[in-house]
């Protein structure tokens, strides 16, 4: 170690004439450094000499100039990109330009339908964290929502490319939806033996005998009296929750609120009635064939 620094502390001087000639001195602060902490091997194993110092300074001076050179170049190149860039996004800008005016159309209405799908995706992303059971009951919501996708190619906007494809993704991902529901019958034909208590008991059906009459209510086209059906009939089966009813004859708020699929309670009628304020003027008065809107939360 002591031969090592007296190697060292020998070159110093010299390297001092040279470092303060050129205005370097951070090669000195790097000995002091080796001194300091007892460095055990010489600087490139061998003393060199000043005119050594001087060759490979030169080296590294070459090296920095190239470099530089290199820097500047490429620096030009840059810029020479960023102006073909430039020249690019203003064309790109052009054929959009020309692009809306054949469709008649503003950014303003791009960014509505923009918004108006983003708002359909996120309604379709809250359904897929539920699970098939809670699915079932909002089949009504997801044939809705497969409406919604539907109008948006009315917009003239939904010819763009972009709008095409985002379209396209919402009818995968509704197809994806779709698929989560339970695959339960829509319909079932009567056998012998059968009545709406014993169906509507059916696990593939309501899995409970007390809500017959929803079927009931749902075929009284062909149902006159719930206490008589016949084998061969197909009777709809009904699921979901309902986001319309449609007015039947002897019913009123109250007991359409009352029914299971609706609110299960006959408290729930003000309900209906402040939705359909446009088409109710009395609650206690309300006439068959009326659509009513059941609002869900």
């Amino acid at each position: 170690m002591i031969e090592n620094t007296f190697y060292l502390l020998k070159g110093v001087d010299c390297d001092m004439r040279y470092l303060k000639e050129k205005g370097i001195f951070l090669f000195v602060s790097f000995l002091a450094v080796l001194i300091a902490f007892g460095v055990s091997t010489s600087f490139g194993q061998e003393e060199m000499s000043c005119e050594e110092y001087d060759a490979q300074l030169l080296s590294w001076q070459q090296r920095e100039a190239q470099a530089k050179a290199t820097i500047a170049e490429e620096e030009e190149n840059i810029e020479r990109i960023k102006g073909e860039i430039g020249v690019l996004d203003q064309k790109t800008k052009d054929v959009i330009q020309q692009t809306y005016d054949l469709l008649g159309i503003t950014q303003m209405d791009v960014d509505l339908l923009d918004q108006e799908i983003q708002s359909i995706q996120d309604h379709i992303d809250q359904l897929m964290m539920k699970s098939s059971e809670e699915l079932e009951f909002r089949r009504d919501e997801i044939d809705g929502i497969e409406n919604d996708i539907e109008a948006l190619n009315a917009w003239p906007a939904a010819r763009l490319p972009d709008m095409m494809r985002k379209i396209e993704w919402l009818k995968k991902a509704l197809a994806e939806l779709r698929r989560k529901l339970p695959k339960l019958p829509r319909t079932h034909t009567v056998v012998k033996g059968e009545c709406l208590w014993i169906i509507s008991g059916y696990a593939q059906i309501y899995d409970d005998p007390v809500k017959w009459p929803r079927i009931y209510r749902a075929n009284k086209d062909k149902i006159q009296d719930p206490n008589l059906i016949f084998p061969g009939w197909v009777l709809d089966i009904p699921r979901g929750y309902p986001s319309t009813h449609t007015v039947m004859e002897g019913e009123y708020l109250s007991k359409i609120a009352s029914y299971w699929e609706i609110y299960g309670s006959a408290r729930q009628w003000p309900r209906i009635f402040e939705a359909n304020r446009d088409q109710i003027s009395d609650p206690d008065l309300i006439m068959p064939d009326q659509v009513l809107t059941i609002p869900r939360d």
